[in-house]
C-alpha cells in the first residue's frame, strides 16, 4: 500500500469508469493509495447491472479489472453507500477529509424524461428499469407482464436495441447469460406481438450500431417493416450508410416461423401518449402528418440523466453553487479542488464502456498534472483508508468478499445460466461475509 507521503486517492463507484480511471491512476501513480467504494457489494456496476442481459462477452470486460482488484496498491471498499441522507454511511466532503483526491464515477441512471403529454401515464416504463430488472439488479421490481403485446420504444439508439432484441428474442436463445429467470418467466407469460421503434432521426442518422440492428433482422421470430426509409439530404457517413443499407435490406425480411412484427419509423416525432388512466397508443408526427399507434406498452430509450444528485452535490457545496448546471458536461474532469468526477458524469451519458477509458485516462492526467503543479499536494494529515471510522472499515466488503459473492452466485446458476445473482443489497453483503444464501 502506500507511504506516509504518498497521494491518497478515493474513486466513488466500482463501474468501468471508476475501474478504468484507478487502473490508470496505478499505472501513473505508483505509489499511490487507492480506495474505490461502491455502495453494493459488488464491483462493475453498469457492466453488471445496465448492459444487455445476453451480450457475455461485453460483460467479459470485467476479466482486465481483476488483476487491478488483486493488486495491494487497489482497496476494493463494497457495500459503502457514499453520499448525504440517513442510508449513506459517508458523505464526500467525510472522504475529502482522509484523502487528498476524491473521484466521482457514479453515472447517470435516471430514465430521461420525454417531455410530452401523457407521460404519467400507467404502463409507460424507461428503458433503464428494464434493463435493470432482466440484469438482476438490486431491489429492480418491474414487473415485465406489464408490458402486453403492443410495446412501443421511444429512442432508436444502442440501449433501445438492448430492449427491442429482448421483446424480439425468444426464451431458449438466452442460454449461456445471466438473465434473470423470473423476469424472464413473467414476460414469455404474454410476450410482445407487435414491437414499434420510433426514431425522430433518418434511418441513416439514428443512433443505433448498425450490427446491433443486424442481430435483431436475422432472428427467425422477427418479421421486419420499415417505414420512413427516404435517404437523408446531404452527406452521410460510413455508419450512416451501413445503416440504411441494413434498414433497406431488412425491410420486409422474415424468419420461417416469426413470431413478433417490428415496426421502424424513422423522422417520428412523439407528441402526446394517449389514453385515461392507461396508455393506450402514441401519436407521432412525421412529414407533417398526425399518426397514432396503439400501444399496451410505452418504453423510453432516450437517454439518461443525473438522478439523484445528493451524493455528488456534497463534493461543492460548501465551494460552488449546487446547482443542478454544475453537473453539465464538460472536457474537464476537475470540479472543485481535489474533487474530480469521470465517465458518463463528466461527459454526458454518451458513448459505451470502451469510451470511460480514455476518459479515465484524461482525467488521471488532470491529477497527474495537479501534483507536479502543487495545486493538489499529498497532505500529512490525511490517513486515507486508517482515517475512516472503523465500523465502516470493518464492514466494508473487500475484493476477496466479492470473490465468495461471485463464486456463490455462479455456484448457483441453472442448467443453461452462467450465473445467477442475489438480488438485494443486504443479501450480497451477507452472503460476501460467508453467510450460505
Amino acid at each position: 500500500m502506500s507511504t506516509e507521503n504518498s497521494v491518497k486517492i478515493a474513486v466513488v463507484g466500482a463501474g468501468a469508469a471508476g475501474c478504468y480511471l484507478a487502473q490508470a491512476l496505478q499505472r501513473s501513480l505508483s505509489a499511490a493509495e487507492i480506495v474505490i467504494f461502491d455502495r453494493y457489494a459488488s464491483p462493475f456496476g453498469l457492466i453488471r447491472y445496465g448492459v444487455a442481459a445476453d451480450h457475455q462477452h461485453t460483460k467479459a470486460i470485467t476479466r482486465q479489472f481483476e488483476r487491478m482488484f488483486r493488486s495491494p496498491d487497489i482497496r476494493f471498499a463494497g457495500g459503502v453507500h457514499i453520499g448525504e441522507g440517513a442510508e449513506a454511511q459517508l458523505s464526500v466532503n467525510d472522504l475529502a477529509a482522509q484523502f487528498d483526491a476524491v473521484v466521482l464515477a457514479t453515472g447517470r441512471y435516471e430514465d430521461r424524461p420525454l417531455g410530452v403529454l401523457g407521460e404519467e401515464l400507467q404502463g409507460v416504463f424507461g428503458a433503464g428499469a428494464i434493463t435493470r430488472r432482466l440484469n438482476s439488479a438490486p431491489n429492480a421490481t418491474q414487473a415485465l407482464d406489464e408490458l402486453g403485446d403492443e410495446i412501443v420504444i421511444v429512442g432508436a439508439g444502442n440501449v433501445a436495441m438492448d430492449v427491442l432484441r429482448f421483446l424480439a428474442k425468444p426464451a431458449s436463445l438466452y442460454a449461456g447469460s445471466d438473465i434473470d429467470d423470473e423476469a424472464l418467466e413473467e414476460y414469455a407469460r404474454g410476450p410482445a406481438k407487435r414491437v414499434t421503434v420510433l426514431s425522430r432521426s433518418s434511418a441513416a442518422k439514428s443512433a443505433f450500431d448498425p450490427q446491433m440492428l443486424k442481430e435483431i433482422i436475422d432472428l427467425d421470430s422477427v418479421h421486419l417493416t420499415a417505414y420512413g426509409v427516404e435517404s437523408p439530404d446531404g452527406d452521410i457517413d460510413a455508419r450512416g450508410s451501413a445503416r440504411l443499407e441494413l434498414v433497406g435490406s431488412g425491410n420486409g425480411s422474415s424468419g420461417g416461423s416469426h413470431d413478433v412484427q417490428v415496426d421502424l419509423h424513422f423522422g417520428a416525432e412523439p407528441v402526446e401518449l394517449l389514453g385515461d388512466a392507461r396508455v393506450t397508443g402514441v401519436a407521432l408526427v412525421r412529414q407533417s402528418e398526425r399518426v397514432i399507434i396503439d400501444a399496451t406498452s410505452v418504453i423510453t430509450a432516450i437517454g439518461f440523466e443525473l438522478g439523484d444528485t445528493r451524493l455528488v452535490s456534497a463534493a461543492w457545496s460548501s465551494e460552488e453553487s449546487t446547482d443542478a448546471s454544475v453537473f453539465e458536461p464538460s472536457d474537464s474532469g476537475k470540479v472543485a479542488p481535489g474533487v474530480y468526477r469521470t465517465g458518463w458524469l463528466k461527459r454526458g451519458a454518451t458513448g459505451g464502456v470502451p469510451e470511460n477509458r480514455a476518459c479515465a485516462k484524461s482525467v488521471a492526467a488532470e491529477i497527474e498534472a495537479d501534483l507536479q503543479s502543487g495545486e493538489l499536494a499529498p497532505r500529512s494529515d490525511k490517513a486515507g483508508w486508517v482515517g475512516l471510522p472503523a465500523d465502516v472499515r470493518e464492514l466494508a466488503v473487500s475484493y476477496s468478499d466479492w470473490l465468495r459473492l461471485d463464486e456463490h452466485e455462479r455456484a448457483g446458476a441453472g442448467a443453461e445460466r452462467v450465473r445467477r445473482k442475489v438480488k438485494t443489497a443486504q443479501d450480497m453483503i451477507r452472503v460476501a461475509r460467508g453467510a450460505s444464501s
